[in-house]
């Protein structure tokens, strides 16, 4: 709810397919037990590629708390930029139907690539957790990479309903391929406005092989 912002799914070659499933539970948190898992849930999505440097996707997902459906389009644009558009529905039995809009310009690079993501969605609009999303958003990124090492930073800027203020995030991140497989990840976030506060994290990924 904090990012309202469309996916980056890369789009597909005309008669190409792609689909998914998903079924489980959802819980409220991390430190939980079994007595705050909030039911069962489950997704569906269908890709395809139209021609014409279209892709379409067309998206379910459904829990105790709301149901959810969506369609969403990637334009191919030439040398690998993206132009995508969603619209969403949700149906929630305490506050009713709601609508979820976006769109999303991807342009990539050699060693520069950037992104600008733009999503708004109505009061009643839930997620499938429950949640109510963001009056409107507008996220800017941009990264760059040389040789074994990787920059990214990016700029949020959230609406949420009731709020005095929008909520403003800013965040920086580094990455270095420290072997074959072996990547150290860095991150350091501030958030503006609404209680403001600092965020820091380290990571390793380690191949299983």
């Amino acid at each position: 709810p904090s990012t309202p912002t469309p996916g980056e799914a890369a789009p597909l070659a005309a008669g190409a397919t792609d689909y998914e499933v998903e079924l489980g539970r959802l819980r409220a948190g991390w430190d939980t037990t079994d007595r705050d898992y909030l039911g069962p849930y489950g997704a569906a999505a269908y890709r395809a590629g139209l021609g014409l440097g279209l892709t379409g996707e067309a998206r379910a997902e459904w829990s105790d708390t709301a149901a959810a459906q969506g369609f969403e389009l990637h334009k191919d644009l030439g040398s690998g930029a993206t132009l995508q558009a969603l619209a969403a529905q949700s149906v929630a039995p305490d506050v009713g139907g709601g609508g979820r809009w976006g769109a999303g310009l991807v342009l990539p690079g050699e060693q520069l690539r950037w992104k600008l993501t733009f999503a708004a969605a109505d009061r009643e609009f839930r997620s499938a957790t429950g949640g109510a999303e963001a009056r409107r958003g507008l996220r800017m990124e941009a990264g760059w990479r040389w040789r074994r090492t990787s920059m990214d930073a990016s700029f949020s800027r959230n609406e949420v309903w009731d709020a005095v203020s929008p909520e403003s995030i800013v965040a920086l991140g580094s990455s270095f391929d420290l072997a074959k497989q072996v990547q150290l990840r860095m991150d350091v976030s501030r958030r503006f406005v609404v209680d403001p506060a600092w965020r820091a994290g380290v990571s390793v990924s380690l191949p299983l092989e």
